[in-house]
């Protein structure tokens, strides 16, 4: 039963540690840029480092009490808790900025700690830790993909944090029960509280990102929506009574994605006879193709979709790798914008625009890519600053095989700093 309880103990922290290290990549991508990021991995690492430097330090062949690896995960516990109140606060008083590398690096400390100690424990084979750590780390990192959107950010923090209260039971083998049976409770308590509890949108990125400029633009700002998706975390905000200008006046919502790479959503009560395209780049292609057919890559909030709708394309396909970006168009918002995915012309792929594009037969009169490069950071962190590949030598040849005879091929590029280098 001992060797069980150890077993069942490296599965939860090992989890906990690898699940939150890409739950922190995404929340410091929302905070600061996607380069960042590469902060989680290295303070991720540092945490490890310490916690064998200390084991080294130690100098003595007995293996840790298990009462103290117990106390570990119960630090790990308070640590992540720790972290995510600095996370959630630090957008509006930037001083806690200071003390993000400790939040972002101490859980590791301690998680490591418990886990280097476990490998020590009498009763149970090396190997047998070995492979719970291993399908442990696993799990938790493929599980932040499959239930963040459902639970959110700070929710799927929470719950990191309980499981690792419930490590800290299955770890200690102590005469004072109570102390075990306050962990347990503690631990399930935990994971309930992160499964009922209702928490508001939050979480303001430190940087001068959309996101944070504009919810600083006084009382009438509303933060309407907020989706978490494994691609990035989108938000809908709106200033009552603003409207932008294309010429005719429309009013709109702000969408961002991780804090920043901005669309819109626009409300066009007539998408025939409102004047919103014609000296914009949505509009340009329209000027040279007459009822085409349509390929929009990255659809943002949909004003690519109206454009088309609005100079009847005979067809339009649109692909967006974003399932909320999708979701708010076609549902949360669809009847702010007028459904325009729900036009019997329009077809929306969810997926990476290249791939689809390769796949696919179909030939185009306009390919469209408007303002798609986006400055949020992937769940794992390490092709942030990798070669983007919306523009190689083969996306171009790739585009011009799907162009048909005198087509169009329509790119607009963000003046964004940092995506110029690549």
């Amino acid at each position: 039963l001992r060797a069980r309880h150890i077993l069942i103990a490296v599965f939860l922290i090992s989890a906990s540690l690898l699940a939150l290290e890409v739950l922190y990549v995404r929340l410091v991508s929302i905070l600061l840029y996607p380069v960042s990021t590469y902060l989680v991995i290295s303070l991720a690492l540092l945490g490890y480092s310490l916690s064998a430097t200390v084991l080294s330090l130690r100098k003595s062949k007995k293996p840790l009490p298990s009462g103290l690896i117990s106390w570990a995960c119960v630090l790990f516990f308070c640590s992540v808790f720790m972290g995510l109140v600095i996370i959630w606060f630090v957008g509006n008083i930037s001083s806690l900025g200071i003390l993000l590398p400790l939040v972002l690096g101490l859980p590791y400390v301690f998680g490591g700690l418990a886990l280097a100690g476990a490998f020590s424990l009498r009763g149970v084979s090396v190997n047998k830790v070995y492979f719970s750590d291993l399908v442990g780390a696993g799990v938790g990192a493929g599980l932040v993909f499959g239930i963040i959107e459902y639970t959110g950010g700070i929710k799927l923090g929470i719950l990191i944090a309980g499981a690792g209260l419930l490590a800290a039971y299955y770890f200690y083998d102590g005469s004072n029960q109570s102390i075990r049976r306050i962990w347990l409770i503690g631990g399930l308590g935990t994971i309930i509280i992160a499964l009922i509890a209702n928490i508001p949108h939050g979480v303001i990125p430190i940087v001068n990102k959309e996101l944070a400029s504009f919810s600083k633009l006084g009382p009438n700002v509303s933060w309407e929506y907020q989706g978490w998706d494994p691609i990035a975390r989108v938000d809908v905000i709106s200033l009552a009574g603003d409207e932008v200008a294309l010429p005719q006046s429309f009013s709109y919502k702000l969408v961002t994605q991780d804090g920043g790479a901005p669309s819109i959503l626009l409300q066009i009560p007539d998408l025939k006879s409102a004047d919103f395209t014609e000296h914009t780049i949505f509009g340009l292609p329209y000027w040279i193709q007459e009822s085409p057919e349509v390929l929009i890559v990255g659809l943002g909030g949909g004003p690519d979709v109206q454009t088309a709708l609005h100079y009847e394309a005979k067809s339009i396909t649109g692909v967006e790798i974003n399932s909320q970006m999708i979701e708010i168009v076609s549902d949360e918002y669809a009847e702010f914008t007028g459904n325009p995915y729900a036009d019997s012309k329009v077809h929306i792929v969810e997926g990476d625009g290249r791939h689809v594009l390769r796949l696919s037969d179909d030939k185009f009169d306009i390919i469209q890519l408007t303002g798609i490069d986006t400055s949020v950071a992937s769940m794992g962190g390490s092709p942030n600053l990798a070669e983007n590949y919306l523009y190689t030598i083969e996306a171009f040849r790739q585009y011009y095989q799907h162009l048909k005879p005198g087509g169009t091929l329509s790119i607009s590029f963000p003046d964004i700093d940092g995506l110029g280098l690549r």
